[in-house]
């Protein structure tokens, strides 16, 4: 993990922003944010200074930059020896899946594997480059993919605790045409105004200053001072992952 933690700090020096960080490797803001907290929390050092533009790298910045950029080359230069090759299980998987399943469950270590977060509308297309694994809300009808295990991901409707009148609050829900979550808020609730947001990690966070609110993951919500809205069932939404053979 502080290999890739190195590669984030790298990419975000160079681009000056978490956000575009965030969208180049395709990883949730708030992971980002994370990794580089962490960064900073084991050197003892502030890397970054947050400006309305996006972020400016501290003299100590530029010089753990300096840093990683040549434990990053020289790791590189290691790994095309022959003698420590080591090929990695790339894993196809959406944003709330990683969080649920790598972040929040361990069960698929940062290290041992090689992740691309895609949205479920991007799933086929992702597939023509042949992942090991695919973890997905869908059903594959591919002969060389053989499903493993199902699972199912908890969620409930949530608000602040001091949003009781649901009609003047949009329903907040995922951008991505083919996600269930979104699917299920639009059966369950058709009638109230939906706006659409890109991240669940920005659902949330709407959410929780009550700008909103959405169908989330009962995980996803732990440490958020937001509460559920009792009138709604709770949903299951089932996920499967298959593995190439």
């Amino acid at each position: 993990m502080f290999l890739q933690d190195l590669k984030i700090f790298k990419l975000t020096y160079e681009l000056g922003s978490m956000n575009q960080t965030a969208k180049n490797l395709g990883f949730a803001q708030s992971n980002i944010t994370a990794r580089l907290q962490s960064l900073e929390n084991d050197f003892d050092i502030q890397l970054f200074e947050r400006t309305h533009s996006g972020v400016k790298p501290t003299e100590a910045g530029t010089a753990f930059y300096n840093y990683a950029v040549t434990v990053l080359k020289m790791t590189d230069e290691l790994q095309h020896q022959p003698s420590f090759r080591k090929k990695q299980d790339r894993v196809l998987i959406t944003e709330l899946l990683f969080n649920f399943l790598v972040i929040e469950k361990k069960q698929y270590p940062l290290d041992q594997y090689d992740f691309s977060l895609i949205k479920t509308s991007e799933l086929l297309k992702n597939l023509q480059t042949n992942p090991k694994i695919v973890i997905t809300y869908k059903t594959l009808n591919e002969p060389h993919y053989q499903l493993r295990e199902t699972g199912i991901l908890p969620a409930k409707f949530y608000r602040t605790p001091q949003t009781f009148d649901l009609t003047h609050k949009p329903l907040l829900i995922n951008s991505d045409s083919l996600c269930p979550f979104r699917k299920a808020s639009l059966t369950l609730a058709p009638k109230h105004t939906a706006l659409e947001i890109d991240s669940f990690a920005n659902i949330l966070e709407l959410v929780a200053k009550g700008q909103g609110w959405a169908l989330l993951p009962t995980h996803m919500v732990l440490n958020s001072p937001v509460k559920a809205i009792e009138t709604f069932p709770k949903q299951n939404i089932s996920y499967n992952i298959y593995q190439h053979i």
